[in-house]
């Protein structure tokens, strides 16, 4: 029997009309870089590259650079700089030319997806095409109390060169889908931030959950996207068949039982994480996961009804959707 669930919709006079989120596209920034340090000592580069290009997002670039702790954010620049700069260089054509791509398809897309949800306020929401020192495709995360929505024009056409470039993985690119797919992230984000949900109480079945809507979302805005296109690598779309789902299910409900906080970390790099693939076989099954325990809830609810879920609701959602994988053989 279908339950009754309490909804947040999320509907007020004055968010009817919202308005669109921000968009920063830094191609200007990059062929300015590429145009004054080519052929330059890695000295001048790093200072044209500062200028040029972190200049224009200096907070953002600043946390991007400080990720690993052992070094500080001069030398983690320069560690970058050594390593990428030549691939900058020798295919900046092609990196331009996926800023542009992000601009015709990219960035239309997530003007799409606001104005399909225009009772979410995305206001302080920005979108950011730019390069990203080969760090991500496409990522969402909180700066300075707002959501920023970044993709990575380096790193997509390092995907381009080289799909398998990490151990274990066969990159897909398709902008379109990438920015469907992290924009629902930031959408997700949005609502749990105006209904002051708390996910984390979930544990593991949080990010099952918001990976699942963000795949589902993503082939609902892009009909007749394949499975591989979706998750963005081939191997693990050649695994994330029904039978295979069903084993993972069973799995993923005892790792969600047992898992300590302490234990949290690693159990979710087995899952979720594109460099922890020897353990299942494959990298991030639970993003294929994820896409079969929300298309089972979307034989009861629709889209809207599930990404406006409370975390309780959530819950009982989730455990029966993965109780009925896990059984299906």
């Amino acid at each position: 029997m279908k339950r009754f669930f309490t909804i947040l919709l999320l509907f007020s006079a004055t968010s009817v009309f919202a308005a669109q989120p921000g968009y920063v596209n830094l191609k200007s920034q990059f062929e300015a870089f590429i145009l004054k340090a080519k052929n330059k000592d890695i000295e001048t580069q790093l200072q044209i590259w500062q200028t040029e290009v972190e200049s224009s997002l200096p907070d953002l670039y600043s946390e991007l650079l400080s990720q690993n702790p052992d070094k500080t954010l001069e030398q983690n620049r320069r560690d970058k700089a050594n390593k990428w700069f030549p691939f900058m260089f020798a295919h900046a054509d092609k990196i331009l030319a996926q800023f542009d791509a992000f601009h015709k398809n990219g960035w239309p897309m997530a003007q799409r997806l606001a104005a399909n949800f225009p009772q979410v306020d995305f206001s302080d929401v920005t979108v950011i095409a730019m390069p990203s020192f080969m760090s991500f495709n496409g990522q969402v995360r909180t700066l300075d109390g707002k959501i920023v929505v970044l993709f990575g024009m380096d790193f997509l056409q390092l995907v381009e060169e080289d799909p398998k470039l990490i151990e274990g993985a066969d990159l897909v690119n398709n902008t379109r889908i990438l920015v469907a797919h992290e924009f629902t992230h930031a959408l997700f984000g949005k609502i749990s931030e105006s209904s002051k949900a708390d996910y984390s109480s979930l544990g593991l079945w949080a990010p099952l959950w918001s990976e699942g809507l963000a795949q589902i979302h993503s082939q609902m805005l892009v009909p007749g996207t394949d499975l591989t296109t979706v998750l963005m690598e081939r191997n693990l779309a050649l695994k994330c068949t029904a039978p295979q789902a069903t084993a993972w299910a069973e799995m993923f409900l005892r790792d969600a039982a047992v898992a300590s906080d302490g234990e949290m970390e690693a159990v979710y790099g087995k899952w979720f994480l594109m460099n922890d693939w020897k353990t299942l076989g494959v990298a991030r099954a639970g993003y294929c996961l994820g896409y079969h325990t929300v298309l089972v809830a979307m034989r009861q609810y629709s889209f809207t009804q599930l990404i406006n879920m409370q975390p309780s609701d959530v819950y009982l959602v989730v455990r029966e959707a993965l109780t009925e994988i896990a059984t299906s053989k």
